[in-house]
């Protein structure tokens, strides 16, 4: 049995059939035309398994642009009489109409828009015929397609107000494959709709792309390539955790539970003692000074030219400075992701690459430490919890040793930034981290496992770590390392 959708006046409205044309001429030079549509007049909703069909009708205001025999353009806004769509529109003297599109543009548009309006539907119309006052259009382009994208306020962080929302096929012979719709809507409870003219192709995937007026950017990317078919319209799932979800700033050093009780969701790194397994703090080789926190390597066999250090941001725990376990878990701001053990703790970290997608560290440049060296950000997700499937990427970021970049400009200085793009960098074998939701991760660290000196050190190497955080971007992380 179909189910049928009654949709608001502003969603899926542009055009019908009218019954007939009606001419008129008034105040000199003002036309009104009658416009109406030859051809496909309803496009396929998908919805899930189960297809219907609605109807795409004329919406009052809709914007025509209407050539005359001088060259000029006018523009003219759609009005009801009855179920009849016209157009009243200034003509100048002595002139004809010579053509007619929609949506209107200074200039005849050849394909579909890539800059489209959030008022009004941008399917590409231009006209077919003129019979007197009686203005027929049919489509521009043949294998089109409707996305929605929807969007509402999350739950983390102020209401984004918006600057742009696009939508990118990823396919760059179906074009255009970036399309964008400007906008100055807030984000609230209910849900926002923005509808895009598509070309009908196969999309390598399809990807959505919020930008907001504070100049942050937030991706979301499908799993899985797709085909849009032609004539059909896609309704998205709703997009709600536009906004903090995955932000964290750690800073190093003394008075850092202070600095970081409203950004993290521990107060702490740590060192651990022995190896990553451990979960116990090694309070002799880790200060707290002011402004930065100084990290002694370990002796890995006590010949004093391989060292080791692995600090943790969480690992089912939660540490103080001087090394007591802690009872004030942030799980007011985390409650979703796990469980609240007998202290009221939460053991994860909330990581979302959609928002959030850049890792980087200031710190003691790495290039500094011995003939040659490994590092890695290591990864280690949550098992299976209370009806939550396990997650599943465990393993160096970047698939490796030494994948960081140096934030440009700090490559040769003695406190370096480092960062890892989570968007692209593959953890394990198990790819990309998905940009669609939130991962806990159980374990954050960053290892030097191997760091080999080609003479024996008369003590143990020290680095220092500044700060650590989740950033929206490289410019966004390039701003906050100029001030910190």
């Amino acid at each position: 049995m179909k189910k049928f959708f009654v949709l608001a006046a502003s969603a899926f409205v542009l055009f019908s059939c009218a019954k007939e044309t009606r001419e008129e001429t008034v105040s000199g030079n003002q036309v009104t035309y009658h416009v109406e549509i030859a051809g496909i007049t309803k496009a396929e909703l998908v919805n899930g398994g189960d297809a219907t069909h609605v109807n795409l009708k004329w919406k009052e205001g809709d914007k025509l642009a209407f050539k005359f025999s001088d060259n000029s353009v006018q523009q003219g806004s759609v009005a009801f009489d009855g179920d009849e769509a016209h157009v009243s529109v200034k003509a100048p003297s002595g002139t004809t109409l010579t053509d007619c599109w929609f949506p209107f543009s200074e200039e005849k548009p050849t394909a579909i828009p890539v800059n489209q309006s959030a008022a009004t539907i941008n399917f590409p119309l231009v006209m077919s015929s003129i019979s007197g006052n009686k203005v027929t259009l049919s489509a521009l382009v043949e294998d089109w397609a409707m996305v929605r994208v929807s969007l509402k306020k999350g739950s983390m962080g102020d209401a984004r107000k918006l600057k742009y929302v696009k939508i990118k096929n990823n396919n760059g012979a179906a074009k255009p494959d970036l399309i964008q719709i400007s906008t100055t809507a807030t984000l609230t409870d209910d849900v926002l709709t923005f509808d895009f003219v598509v070309p009908a192709a196969e999309c390598k995937p399809l990807e959505i792309i919020v930008g907001d007026s504070n100049g942050l950017e937030y991706r979301r990317k499908q799993a899985a390539n797709f085909t849009l078919e032609k004539g059909k319209a896609y309704q998205l799932p709703v997009i709600a955790d536009v906004d903090d979800t995955g932000r964290h700033i750690w800073f190093m050093g003394s008075g850092s539970a202070t600095a970081n009780a409203a950004e993290t969701p521990i107060l702490y790194w740590w060192k651990q003692s022995g190896t990553n397994s451990s979960t116990t703090i090694d309070t002799d080789n880790m200060a707290y000074n002011d402004g930065y926190s100084t990290i002694t390597m370990d002796d890995k066999a006590s010949a004093k030219t391989d060292f080791q250090a692995w600090v943790c941001a969480m690992f089912n725990k939660f540490y103080s400075a001087d090394g007591a376990s802690r009872s004030n878990a942030r799980d007011k701001n985390f409650p979703v992701y796990a469980t609240q053990n007998g202290n009221g703790q939460i053991p994860f970290v909330a990581v979302h690459t959609g928002n959030y997608p850049f890792f980087a560290i200031k710190m003691s440049n790495p290039a500094n430490y011995g003939s040659s060296r490994k590092i890695r950000l290591q990864t280690d997700t949550r098992e299976a919890l209370d009806g939550l499937s396990a997650e599943v990427f465990v393993d160096g970021i970047g698939n490796g040793d030494n994948k960081y970049s140096y934030l440009e400009g700090y490559e040769s200085e003695d406190e370096t930034v480092i960062y890892y793009n989570l968007s692209t960098a593959i953890i394990g074998g198990k790819g990309v981290l998905p940009n669609t939701r939130v991962i806990p991760f159980k374990t954050w660290q960053l290892r030097f496992y191997d760091v080999h000196y080609d003479t024996a050190q008369d003590s143990a190497p020290t680095f220092n770590l500044y700060w650590a955080g989740f950033f929206n971007s490289v410019k966004e992380l390039e701003t906050f390392a100029a001030a910190h």
